[in-house]
Order: C-alpha cells, then sequence, then structure tokens
C-alpha cells in the first residue's frame, strides 16, 4: 500500500509538512503534481451544461484541476504494483494510526469486493456499522460522504473509476458522492484517521472570491439542490435497505 499526495508545485510548506508527517509514520509515498486549473485549457475538459444542470451553479477551474489531480493519482496508483492506495490532498492531517487503522480495514476487507474507503468523512449518516477496528469503527457507507482529504482505494475501486470518466462534470467531492452512493461497495471509518488542516486546500479553491456554491448560479439553485439531495438520499435508502436484507451478523475483528 502506498500513499500519493496531490500537491501544487507552489505549494511548497505544505508538501514539506505532510512529507514529514507521512515519514514520521513509516509510509512509502509518493507526489502527485496537482494540476492548476486556470494553466490549462480546462472548459474542453469539463462539462459546465451538465453541473450546472446538477448542482445549479458552474464548475470552477480550480475545481476541474482538482479533479484532473485525483485522476492522475489513480492512474499513477494502477501503473504501479500496489494492491491498495491511499490518495491524500496536500491539506490533510493525518492520524498516527494512519497505516495501523488501513491495514485493520484492509485486513477486514480481505476476499470482499469493495472500491473505496473515506478515512477522513464529514458525516455517517446513511451509513450501517460493520465492524468495530480497537478503538475505531468500520462503516458501509450507502451515501458517500463529502470531503475527498483522504480515501484508501482499491485496484478495482480506482479501474472503476476511471473506466467511468469522461470529462470533468462536477466537483471532484461530489462525483465521488454519485459515483460510489448507492453501490455497498465503499466504507467509512469513525473517527475520521484524515482530517482537513486549517487551511483549505490550495488545488480546488484557487482564484475563488467567495464560497464556490455561490458562483455563477442558477436562478433555479434551491430547487436543483434539493433535487440533488432527494436523489442522493433515496440511492442511500434504497441500497441501505438491501444491504440490511443482505448481510450476516458481523464478526468483531480482533487483531492478534
Amino acid at each position: 500500500m502506498k500513499v500519493y499526495v496531490i500537491n501544487l508545485d507552489n505549494s511548497v510548506s505544505r508538501w514539506e509538512k505532510i512529507s514529514l508527517d507521512l515519514t514520521h509514520i513509516g509510509a512509502s509515498y509518493a507526489r502527485i503534481p496537482a494540476i492548476y486549473g486556470k494553466s490549462i485549457d480546462w472548459q474542453s475538459v469539463s462539462n459546465d451544461a451538465y453541473c450546472r444542470s446538477y448542482m445549479g451553479r458552474s464548475i470552477q477551474p480550480g475545481e476541474v484541476g482538482c479533479f484532473l489531480s485525483h485522476v492522475a493519482a489513480l492512474k499513477e496508483f494502477l501503473s504501479q504494483s500496489e494492491e491498495f492506495a491511499i490518495v491524500l490532498e496536500d491539506d490533510a492531517d493525518i492520524s498516527k494510526d494512519l497505516l495501523g487503522v488501513a491495514n485493520q480495514i484492509l485486513m477486514q476487507l480481505k476476499g470482499i469486493d469493495f472500491y473505496a474507503v473515506n478515512l477522513g468523512p464529514s458525516d455517517y449518516k446513511y451509513t450501517s456499522v460493520i465492524q468495530k477496528l480497537d478503538a475505531f469503527t468500520l462503516h458501509c457507507t450507502h451515501r458517500f460522504p463529502m470531503l475527498a482529504t483522504g480515501v484508501l482505494w482499491s485496484r478495482a475501486g480506482a479501474q472503476a473509476f476511471l473506466n467511468q470518466f469522461q470529462s470533468v462534470t462536477l466537483p471532484y467531492d461530489n462525483y465521488l458522492r454519485v459515483f460510489l452512493t448507492g453501490t455497498n461497495k465503499a466504507y467509512s471509518v469513525a473517527p475520521a484517521i484524515v482530517t482537513p488542516a486549517d487551511f483549505v486546500s490550495d488545488i480546488d479553491t484557487e482564484g475563488l472570491t467567495q464560497k464556490r456554491s455561490h458562483l455563477n448560479r442558477s436562478n433555479l439553485y434551491f430547487f436543483i439542490k434539493q433535487k440533488r439531495m432527494l436523489t442522493e438520499k433515496c440511492r442511500a435508502i434504497v441500497s441501505m435497505i438491501r444491504f440490511k436484507l443482505s448481510i450476516t451478523a458481523p464478526v468483531i475483528f480482533k487483531e492478534k
């Protein structure tokens, strides 16, 4: 298992901090140069019409750069031999137990066709508790939590993501929620072992002077947002019902 860190070239201090943190916990890691949205023809690789129809606002160049940076990280992962990978954004604060908990999760999910585990979920709504991992709890996430500060990927999940990807249609966090909600192949850990640092990510907020949700809003923004949330919740509820009807009683995992 290798750790890939997305980092802009000019965010030197962030790279120094997170690389030092990863060195201290003995992680094998690599830097993925983040894509600066405004330095590319971001409109040609994005679908703003779709974003406006689903989000009620336009997609921003920083969000396109962030999305493509994650795509680059997953491609690099698949080009290597590791079976699993953790992808971090450079604004991540990592727990000293990151690798230990990640390995416990992988032991518990051995033989299970899973796609991704959110290591820094923003909430635990629409989840089912699977296992106790010492001081942590593993959840099956029927609605994938927001924030992609730290995600543990399987090769199958990364490949499925890249197979579906054609253009940047949504901010990366939102796309992950759409991609993984309802699959019962996504998980999360409580409490979070990766959290956003006090500073916001340079990758997807570069150049913004106001909240992303306020940029170029549709006049129907409120209704579009409500429709989006309702759709995601319905998918999650159906997924949760299917999961609970098929799951057997969990066996509490204890590390030997």
